[in-house]
C-alpha cells in the first residue's frame, strides 16, 4: 500500500491530523486571518494533513472506539493546533498594542481602518504596524516554523497528549507579556509625544492667545510621523528578533503538552 493511501481504519488518524493542522491554520498569523480565503485555507489544511499523515500514522497508539471519547480526543487535537497558532499570533497582538498607544498620542484614536487580518475596524496606526509585522513574519519564514512545529509535535507530543495546568500557566504568562512588549515597542515614540504634549500645555498657560488645539494636533502628527520614519529601520529588526523567539517558545509548549 502506498504511504499516502489511507485505509478506512486510518481515517480516524487522518481526522486527528486534520484537527491539529486545522486548529493551527485557523489561528496562525496570515493563514488564520481574512487575507487567505476560506476555501484556500480548507484546501491547505487538507494538503498539509495529507502530507503529515504518513509521518505519524504508524507511530500512534489505538484510538478509542466509542464516539464520545474519540470526539474528546479530536477536540484535544484541535486545541493543540489552536495553541500553536495562538502563540505565534501574540507577537502580532503586541504590535497592535503599540499601534494603539502611538495612534492615541498622535491624536488618531478615533480614526479607524479595516484590518484585513482580523476583519475588524482598528486604529490605522495599529493596522500599519500589524501589516508591517506580517511582512516581517513572512520574510523570515516564520510560517514555515509553524508547519514544522506541527510535524515535530507528533514526535514530542503524540495523539492523546495534554499538558493541562502547565500549558495554561505558560499561556497566561505569554499573554501577559503582550502588553509589555507592545509598550516597549511604542515607548520611544510615546515618550517623545508625551513630552511634546506637556510642552504644549506649558506654552498654552504661558500664552493663552495661542490656540493649542489648532497648533498642537498638526505638530504632534508631524512629529509622530517623523519619529516613526526615523525608528522604522530599528523597529523591523526588533520585530524579526521577537518573531525568531517563537521557535523556542513553541518547543517549550510542545514539551509542556507532552507532560
Amino acid at each position: 500500500m502506498s504511504t499516502h493511501e489511507i485505509p478506512f481504519g486510518g481515517l480516524v488518524y487522518f481526522a486527528l491530523t486534520l484537527g491539529r493542522v486545522g486548529g493551527m491554520l485557523s489561528f496562525a498569523p496570515f493563514f488564520g486571518g481574512g487575507v487567505v480565503a476560506l476555501k484556500l485555507r480548507i484546501l491547505l489544511t487538507l494538503m498539509l494533513s495529507w502530507v503529515l499523515f504518513p509521518l505519524v500514522g504508524d507511530s500512534v497508539e489505538a484510538v478509542p472506539a466509542e464516539i464520545l471519547p474519540f470526539a474528546l480526543l479530536l477536540a484535544r487535537e484541535v486545541l493543540i493546533g489552536i495553541l500553536f497558532g495562538l502563540v505565534a499570533r501574540l507577537v502580532l497582538a503586541s504590535l497592535e498594542v503599540a499601534g494603539y498607544l502611538i495612534g492615541f498620542q498622535m491624536g488618531f484614536a478615533s480614526m479607524q481602518l479595516f484590518d484585513p487580518q482580523s476583519q475588524t475596524q482598528i486604529p490605522f496606526m495599529a493596522v500599519f504596524l500589524n501589516l508591517t509585522g506580517m511582512m516581517v513574519f513572512l520574510l523570515i519564514g516564520a510560517h514555515h516554523w509553524l508547519i514544522q512545529t506541527v510535524a515535530d509535535s507528533y514526535r514530542i507530543a503524540p495523539y492523546g497528549s495534554a499538558g493541562g495546568g502547565p500549558v495554561v500557566r505558560q499561556l497566561i504568562q505569554s499573554s501577559s507579556g503582550t502588553f509589555v512588549l507592545g509598550l516597549k515597542l511604542a515607548a520611544p515614540i510615546v515618550v517623545v509625544l508625551v513630552v511634546i504634549t506637556v510642552l504644549l500645555g506649558i506654552v498654552g498657560r504661558a500664552a493663552p492667545q495661542i490656540h493649542i488645539l489648532i497648533v498642537g494636533l498638526p505638530a504632534k502628527v508631524l512629529i509622530g510621523f517623523i519619529l516613526l520614519t526615523a525608528t522604522v529601520n530599528t523597529l523591523i529588526p526588533v520585530m524579526g528578533h521577537h518573531f525568531a523567539a517563537i521557535r523556542s517558545e513553541l518547543t517549550t509548549y510542545q514539551a509542556l503538552i507532552r507532560r
